[in-house]
């Protein structure tokens, strides 16, 4: 599935409204049903990345295949007989509407809760904070619960940062591990006793280890207050680069140390 046609007749003429474009759909005889769980997949996958149709281009001939998708809710648009491309009937069907997950989420106050007591004023406080959260964070995908109580709060897939930088740049490392947590983030750094090691050996083994959190990483976040960057942590972001990581910067101006 794409966001953009393969093909002529997958171009729908006039068409403003954004669209994803299913593509090659086919599925064994053993496996019945489940053509139609990746098309009920695909609606709601589309409706939740903010389109407004699914299309697909059928074999022009394929009578029965029209009927096919018919059945499954997709409207026949046009057919364009194109000697050099068979598919040249598209189809297109409505997105599932997009719904925020504090409508689906059934939170409720505590057994016992009065009507403006503390428990269901944290109820709503929750499905405030499930409505913002989704419209923030929505395209990364659904929440991970349908169902939570008062004592959970649903959290989409976090973003995985890693920190780089000197470690005597503590305080500012606890500023940024504090800011992105509070973000929604998981954050990886390496521990300030790391720079009290002594053993060659195993500062180098400790280095290996932050690269290990770096291939982990979604982004890499360098401390580097005043610009400074040292030879670990150039080394760290040369790293960073090769994997195609995004590379960010608690201070921009960054300059190299003499």
């Amino acid at each position: 599935m794409t966001d953009g046609p393969r093909g002529q007749a997958l171009d729908a003429r006039g068409a403003t409204r954004a669209a994803m474009y299913l593509h090659r759909l086919i599925v064994r005889r053993k496996y019945s049903g489940l053509g139609t769980d990746v098309i009920e997949w695909a609606c709601k996958r589309a409706g939740d990345l903010g389109n407004n149709w699914v299309r697909i281009d059928v074999w022009t001939g394929n009578v029965g295949l029209h009927r096919y998708y018919e059945q499954r809710g997709f409207q026949h648009v046009r057919t364009l007989d194109l000697s050099y491309y068979p598919s040249g009937a598209l189809f297109q069907r409505k997105a599932t509407a997009r719904q925020l997950m504090c409508d689906r989420l059934e939170i409720s106050p505590r057994v016992g809760a009065t009507h403006g007591s503390a428990d269901e004023r944290k109820a709503s406080l929750h499905r405030g904070w499930l409505a913002r959260h989704h419209r923030r964070h929505g395209m990364l995908g659904d929440l991970w619960i349908l169902k939570v109580s008062m004592s959970n709060v649903p959290v989409a897939r976090p973003k995985i940062v890693c920190l780089c930088g000197s470690l005597r740049f503590s305080r500012e490392f606890a500023t940024e591990r504090t800011r992105l947590t509070l973000d929604l983030a998981i954050v990886l750094a390496p521990e300030a006793t790391e720079a009290s090691v002594l053993d060659p050996l195993l500062v180098r083994a400790l280095g290996e280890l932050h690269l290990r959190r770096i291939d982990l990483a979604d982004e890499v976040r360098i401390v580097n207050p005043g610009g400074y960057i040292g030879v670990a942590t150039r080394r760290e972001i040369a790293y960073a680069d090769a994997l195609g990581k995004r590379v960010t910067y608690f201070h921009e101006l960054a300059t190299r140390d003499s």
